[in-house]
């Protein structure tokens, strides 16, 4: 039961994985229509949020939160407006492969700070992870074709930071929480958040939505509704 429960538990993350590395592609689509990142953003987090809230009421699943877990779900929605802002950036600056290679420092990250902070061990599988995973991060930015923009790779080592922050915080916030609930939460938020920047920055023209659409859904469904309650 418990090999079953790991293999499932991979499985997820490995679609979810599969699901976010398809963002940079959408992203570059929708910039080359004339979207801003925040235009981008508010799109990709208001539909997912729609569909999602959807789903929660469909199955029942919406419930009244104490306090403390309302905070703890608006701190993981600022979490992921801020990661969400940086991966786009950096998607912008660098080559898309490497800004998800950097993204997925965040595992490792996570490995360390739980075994640090937390006691919890990897293991010596976890440990040969661990190097293996970094080593190929560390030469994929060491080995870069051409020039590479310095601020983008900070930009793309930010977000695995950020997300590694929000994926601590989740696991004490999410427990008792259905994932698809959860997840419209933080949507709803991340929707607003990306909203109010697009108002700030004057951006409200959303014409070239209409004839990239297939990109917009496929940021919302591929990239959005699909990996987030899996993680």
């Amino acid at each position: 039961m418990e090999r079953s429960g790991r293999f499932i538990g991979g499985l997820m993350v490995a679609i979810s994985g599969i699901s976010f590395g398809t963002l940079s592609v959408f992203n570059r689509q929708l910039a080359a229509a004339g979207l801003s990142v925040s235009q981008m953003l508010m799109l990709r987090f208001l539909g997912g949020a729609l569909v999602l809230w959807a789903l929660a009421i469909a199955r029942r699943e919406v419930t009244k939160l104490p306090l403390l877990k309302l905070a703890g779900f608006s701190a993981l929605g600022l979490l992921y407006v801020a990661e969400a802002w940086l991966y786009f950036e950096s998607s912008q600056r660098i080559p898309i492969a490497l800004t998800a290679l950097l993204l997925y420092l965040f595992p490792s990250i996570v490995v360390v700070v739980s075994w640090l902070a937390f006691e919890e061990p990897p293991g010596r599988a976890g440990l040969v992870a661990l190097v293996l995973a970094t080593g190929g991060i560390a030469m994929a930015v060491g080995t870069p074709s051409g020039s590479l923009d310095l601020l983008g790779v900070a930009l793309g080592a930010s977000t695995a930071l950020v997300y590694t922050v929000y994926v601590l915080l989740g696991a004490k916030v999410q427990p008792g929480v259905a994932p698809t609930f959860g997840s419209a939460i933080l949507m709803s938020i991340a929707a607003l958040g990306f909203g109010l920047g697009a108002l700030v920055q004057g951006r409200l023209d959303f014409s070239g939505a209409i004839g990239a659409w297939p990109s917009v859904a496929g940021l919302v469904v591929i990239g959005t509704v699909i990996p987030i309650p899996l993680l």
